[in-house]
């Protein structure tokens, strides 16, 4: 009688290294025509979008943008707070140790430090220094013994493991638009200052070929 073994392919997410460096992203932002000239400026705020990651020759290279929120104080000018927008694009590579282009790469981001300045009153500098983490991910496959067979009367001891197995991963980017309108009791809207917005999902669902 043989005796013969059934074993299945275990597939686990083995991180291959974690760097984390530094990036400095430096731009000028002009006055648009629409706006009045620049008397002080009261706040510089700003978040990271990444878009684009990919593993080349050793290293993550990193492409993305700083999108900035400047709120200041304009000369001769009835309105004491004005707004505007500007962005910065960078690229950045981060250097990790046996790393290939078959690997799965994420990246973490903050921003630590934005500087800023007055070069005259139509055009601003700002400086900003952000923190990148980079982690690659290699997928290794495993063999599991699942049972054994030809042999009636062995006892076997088995044990439960539950693992996730992921199918796939992929992104995408999406376009909200939507129309408010003021209470009557509130007076007309002159400049819109600032906006946030807040995603929250309420619900996934796994369809043919894509999540909803």
């Amino acid at each position: 009688m043989s005796i013969g073994v059934v074993k299945e392919k275990l597939k686990l997410d083995r991180m291959i290294g974690m760097e984390s460096v530094q990036a400095l992203v430096e731009g000028d932002v002009v006055v648009p025509d629409s706006k009045p000239d620049i008397l002080n400026i009261l706040s510089v705020q700003g978040n990271v979008n990444i878009l684009d990651k990919e593993i080349i020759q050793g290293k993550i290279v990193v492409d993305g943008v700083v999108n900035f929120k400047i709120l200041y104080s304009g000369s001769n000018s009835e309105q004491p707070v004005h707004s505007m927008k500007a962005s910065a694009s960078f690229s950045q590579s981060i250097e990790i140790d046996g790393i290939d282009s078959q690997m799965e790469a994420s990246v973490e981001y903050s921003i630590e430090h934005i500087e800023f300045n007055i070069m005259n009153e139509r055009k601003i500098s700002i400086k900003t220094i952000l923190n990148l983490t980079g982690k690659v991910f290699k997928t290794d496959e495993i063999d599991v013994l699942k049972e054994v067979e030809g042999l009636e009367n062995m006892q076997v001891l088995k044990e439960m493991v539950k693992y996730d197995k992921k199918a796939g991963n992929n992104s995408s980017q999406t376009v909200l638009r939507e129309t408010f309108e003021l209470a009557e009791d509130t007076p007309e809207i002159f400049e819109i200052l600032e906006t946030k917005g807040v995603p929250v999902i309420t619900e996934t669902k796994v369809t043919d070929g894509k999540v909803i």
